[in-house]
């Protein structure tokens, strides 16, 4: 399990955010089993950030995202140490 805790910002900051919950969902998805992603908040920001020179209104966010490993990843995943020869 882990939270992701970030500032989005765009002319639909909450539509961004919900774009990265998205691809993070389908990323880890492709590697662990049981992937879920949902909002813990989603809140609109009080400041503005300039994208491409131009004010965007932003959104708060934190996304819990958790996952299944299991051995098949663990042993994938383990880092190879060369044979002494």
């Amino acid at each position: 399990r882990l939270t992701i805790d970030g500032l989005s910002a765009g002319t639909d900051p909450r539509k961004v955010a919900e774009d990265l919950r998205t691809s993070i969902a389908e990323s880890f998805g492709k590697k662990y089993k049981n992937v879920t992603s949902s909002f813990r908040s989603l809140e609109d920001g009080i400041e503005t950030v300039k994208v491409a020179g131009v004010p965007r209104p932003t959104a708060t966010f934190a996304i819990n995202v958790e996952f299944q490993g299991g051995e098949e990843f663990a042993q994938a995943a383990a880092p190879r140490i060369p044979k002494k020869k």
